[in-house]
């Protein structure tokens, strides 16, 4: 099913996909000597800071952008192709990306202890967590569009203080109705990305590569939520 009308099953989704973002991001970026894989063009930061440093982990970074784009891209062709058949487009384009989250984890865990960030293992790697992630950021856009996005929370911050100065300012009760709506659904995935950040960094410590078993269940879950839609 596609429709994108409120469900009660909308908010544990959107809460699994942000804290998905928020620990795949951080692994990516602890593991990979400073990747974005979910906020993608962060890495044009990085990739400065790199240029401006000793050059390493150059090609990584600078793969990831075009990576990104060429699997929206890819992603929007399946979207559009299963529409055209009415089949759905949240399960494939979910499955997708669990598919890839466990090629992020075999090729990070097969790099080793000793990675390098110009090796081929820490590249393709590197990809497969940015593919994976393109794919959430493509649910985000085309298909869960009535959620709050999952992905990057700049922008769901911002709104939530310009909702919160407004109601100080104290607008209409419709207004104050309205802004109280859109703080409630916007808050738990912003607390649940940023938990979901916290937790990546220690679970990597601890686990390597193997703790992104958690972001593939935390997508299968999502999985089973938009199974019962």
């Amino acid at each position: 099913m596609t429709d994108t009308s409120a469900n009660r099953f909308d908010l544990p989704i959107s809460m699994l996909l942000a804290a998905t973002a928020g620990y795949t991001d951080t692994v990516g970026f602890v593991a990979l000597f400073g990747l974005f894989t979910a906020h993608v063009t962060g890495n044009f930061v990085v990739l400065g800071a790199a240029l401006a440093d000793n050059g390493h982990g150059l090609l990584i970074k600078f793969l990831a952008l075009p990576v990104f784009m060429l699997t929206i891209a890819v992603g929007r062709i399946m979207e559009r192709g299963l529409k055209r058949n009415t089949v759905r487009t949240d399960i494939p384009l979910l499955v997708m990306q669990v598919i890839l989250l466990f090629g992020f984890l075999i090729a990070g865990d097969a790099s080793g202890k000793n990675m390098t960030p110009d090796s081929v293992l820490t590249i393709f790697a590197g990809m497969m967590g940015v593919a994976a992630m393109s794919f959430q950021n493509l649910g985000s856009k085309a298909i869960f569009t009535k959620m709050t996005p999952t992905t990057v929370m700049t922008g769901n911050v911002t709104q939530q203080m310009i909702d919160l100065t407004d109601l100080l300012l104290k607008e209409s009760e419709q207004e104050r109705a309205e802004t109280k709506t859109r703080l409630k659904k916007m808050l738990p995935p912003i607390l649940s990305f940023a938990i979901g950040a916290l937790l990546g960094g220690v679970a990597f410590l601890s686990y390597g590569f193997n703790c992104l078993a958690f972001s593939i269940l935390a997508v299968l879950a999502v999985i089973g939520f938009c199974a019962r839609k």
